[in-house]
């Protein structure tokens, strides 16, 4: 037999116990809340100024290097760059990432020189070297000089079909790297003689080549081959990639940075 005298600190504890448990479980919802925001305000919140000024200069470089792709010097700095963007950008990615990336880009760098075609008369012209990110499926677009001159030119079509993997979620992955992972393989391989008109727009241009509207030919290509592709950072102006053959294990990941634009350059 216990008094109720006796049974008063026990309540007492269990009241103390129960609020505790309650003030945990409340820290623990709003510090979730507060990571969703963080992960989910990209489009909303002000941009520091080393982000600005990060993006700033690895589109300043790369534009005015477009002769130097693959460059050691160059590339260390924009590694820099890059980890500044990408440590922001893991904690205030947007929800619409993908989105975001389904658009036209010019190429402005690529770290993996082995992708350059050139030779003895062949060449790309690297201010003509595009990708068209499409709903499913890219196309790498380009302007090929051959001959003694350059002086015939062609425009190549890669096509890379693709899913999207590892999802980000705010609730979930908030902070995390390598989110929307772009799973590829290339599928075709096609070229076509002359070179695009100025006013042509790269969108418009490869929805035409993929329902067959224009005549091209299919050539030797990297059928089958598979990769993966993610963001270091994307926004409206720049996107900053990482990513390269799966089976590549030698070479690892290279990092592309390509810059908003539709319209081909004269």
């Amino acid at each position: 037999f216990t008094s109720s005298a006796k049974r008063k600190p026990c309540i007492k504890m269990n009241i103390l116990a129960f609020f505790t448990i309650f003030a945990l479980a409340l820290l623990v919802t709003l510090t979730t809340f507060a990571s969703s925001l963080n992960c989910s305000d990209f489009l909303t919140t002000d941009i520091p100024d080393e982000i600005l000024q990060a993006k700033a200069d690895m589109i300043s470089i790369t534009t005015s290097n477009l002769d130097k792709w693959g460059d050691p010097d160059i590339q260390t700095i924009l590694n820099e760059k890059g980890a500044i963007l990408e440590a922001w950008y893991n904690d205030h990615r947007p929800d619409n990432e993908v989105e975001l990336t389904t658009a036209p880009w010019f190429a402005t760098w690529y770290e993996d020189t082995n992708i350059i075609a050139s030779g003895a008369f062949v060449s790309l012209d690297r201010n003509n070297t595009f990708q068209v990110v499409r709903d499913g499926f890219y196309y790498n677009v380009a302007k090929l000089q051959v001959g003694l001159f350059s002086n015939f030119l062609f425009t190549t079509f890669l096509k890379g079909e693709f899913t999207i993997g590892e999802a980000s979620d705010a609730n979930t992955t908030c902070g995390l790297p390598r989110r929307n992972v772009i799973n590829l393989e290339f599928t075709r391989n096609l070229i076509r003689r002359g070179w695009i008109e100025p006013d042509q727009s790269l969108t418009e241009l490869v929805d035409l080549v993929d329902n067959g509207t224009i005549n091209t030919w299919r050539i030797p290509g990297p059928y089958g081959v598979t990769g993966q592709l993610w963001n270091l950072y994307v926004d409206e102006d720049i996107r900053v990639s990482v990513g390269g053959n799966v089976s590549d294990e030698e070479d690892g990941a290279g990092m592309f940075i390509l810059v908003r634009q539709d319209l081909i350059n004269p």
